[in-house]
């Protein structure tokens, strides 16, 4: 007599199938959240960087900060860049927020913290930032 093999997967092995599937997704879905959040944080982060060096730039010509964002800076279109210029032209503070995540904000404030920092700074001048 013959016996008929039969071909296929069990009810058990699709289950495990589909619930390793399901862990992996949800990591996945971490991760990307994250990494846009590291994305956002960097883009500002160089922004405010490049804008630090447009600025310099500016006030090795003029011996002074311009009142506005020079015309050399060329930033993401996805960071908003807010300039303050102190003291006649002496110091500025900037501030640089992501437009995809609004929480990501970062500030610099010349001479006091030229790189980029999370803390905004405490002089009366840049309280409008």
């Amino acid at each position: 007599m013959k016996t008929r093999r039969q071909s296929g997967f069990t009810i058990i092995e699709l289950l495990v199938i589909v619930v390793v599937m399901g862990i992996l997704l949800s990591l996945s879905v971490f991760a990307y959240g994250d990494w846009r959040l590291r994305t956002a944080r960097n883009e500002v982060q160089s922004n405010l960087t490049q804008l630090r060096s447009a600025m310099e730039n500016a006030r090795n010509f003029d011996n002074v900060y311009p009142a506005t964002i020079p015309a050399s800076y060329d930033g993401s279109s996805t960071v908003t860049t807010t300039l303050v210029t102190l003291a006649g032209g002496t110091a500025y503070c900037a501030r640089g927020q992501s437009t995809a995540r609004s929480t990501v904000i970062y500030y610099i404030n010349l001479p006091n913290t030229p790189d980029p920092t999370t803390t905004k700074p405490g002089t009366a001048e840049c309280s409008t930032l």
